[in-house]
């Protein structure tokens, strides 16, 4: 089914919405026929990454692509509804720049995918009590998880306003904690922490700085492009033995530039599996079609030497102008 902007954009602001009259009334009891239709709601939004159109401050067709101009009624209803729900500009403007930030990186992973991925993991026999889910969008991981495996403790974080509103009022168990804030202010409580780090992490060469990330040369590179951050901040906050199981861009693997940061993951974790997924994975949700890997690590800062697969993961090249790691031309 091709991607269809204005079902998913009428969606998005269905879910919007609905979070606005819950921070308000509260949710209906649970059981309750209102109680499905509000998490029915919640659970369409799908984000902005699909939707760049919300970066256009105009409202004018001219200012619009003619492919586009039947999202414009939709673009002012957006904006009336954050105006009409935020008490200051200056919070209008933060929602509406939160939801803007989100557009690079707000690619949800289809509901499919995130079951197979965690069936596989529930059946692999390791015993998984907690989960982290850094980049967590509207939960999927979180809500497929916990329905394939004993989770007693979760904690989500969603760096968007918006979509953190959302997610806080999908995850209702006392079994989950939601954190609506950038993974690079993790509680220190969390280092070292939990037996399972799982996420579709944000793409993009953007930096993020984070303070614990100055002691080493590998970590302080890995700043420079957030998908390389996530995995040395999931191991930081995997303890030992446990998994970080990440669909992410190609590049991570890839880039040539990377090596470093590679280097550094296969120090201190084993590679379990890394899989090429289909370019047009996020087509439906998301009407993009982008290369996308998943890499499971298990985390182990002790390791003597890096395996066969290993030492090939940690290189790659560029022929021409393709790119392409070793390990899955072996």
């Amino acid at each position: 089914m091709a991607y269809n902007k204005k079902q998913h954009y009428q969606d998005n602001i269905t879910a919007i919405r609905t979070a606005f009259y819950m921070d308000r009334d509260g949710l209906p009891p649970k059981g309750t026929h209102a109680y499905e239709l509000v998490m029915e709601a919640l659970s369409k939004y799908s984000g902005f990454g699909g939707l760049k159109c919300v970066l256009n401050d105009s409202l004018n067709p001219q200012d619009w692509a003619e492919y586009e101009r039947d999202l414009i009624p939709l673009q002012e209803e957006l904006f009336s509804l954050l105006r009409e729900n935020s008490s200051t500009d200056d919070e209008y403007y933060n929602y509406l720049a939160s939801i803007r930030n989100s557009v690079l990186s707000a690619f949800y992973t289809p509901h499919e995918v995130v079951s197979a991925i965690s069936e596989v993991i529930a059946e692999s026999g390791i015993k998984i009590e907690s989960m982290l889910e850094p980049s967590a969008g509207s939960g999927v991981f979180v809500d497929a998880f916990n329905n394939a495996l004993p989770i007693k403790e979760g904690v989500a974080i969603e760096k968007d306003l918006i979509t953190g509103k959302i997610l806080k009022h999908l995850e209702t168990s006392d079994k989950q904690t939601v954190l609506v804030q950038g993974f690079e202010k993790l509680p220190s409580k969390y280092e070292n922490h939990f037996d399972l780090v799982v996420s579709n992490i944000p793409f993009g060469n953007y930096r993020v700085f984070d303070p614990k990330f100055m002691d080493t040369p590998q970590r302080k590179y890995a700043q420079e492009a957030i998908h390389n951050y996530f995995f040395v901040k999931g191991l930081d906050a995997c303890k030992e033995g446990g998994l970080v199981a990440f669909i992410t861009s190609q590049g991570v693997a890839n880039s040539p530039q990377n090596k470093l940061v590679r280097q550094y993951l296969m120090d201190n974790a084993d590679l379990v599996s890394a899989i090429r997924l289909p370019n047009n994975l996020f087509a439906d949700h998301a009407g993009t079609e982008v290369g996308t890997d998943l890499i499971i690590l298990r985390k182990n800062t002790n390791k003597q030497e890096l395996s066969a697969d290993e030492k090939l993961f940690v290189n790659s090249t560029k022929t021409q102008s393709v790119k392409f790691n070793f390990y899955f031309y072996s």
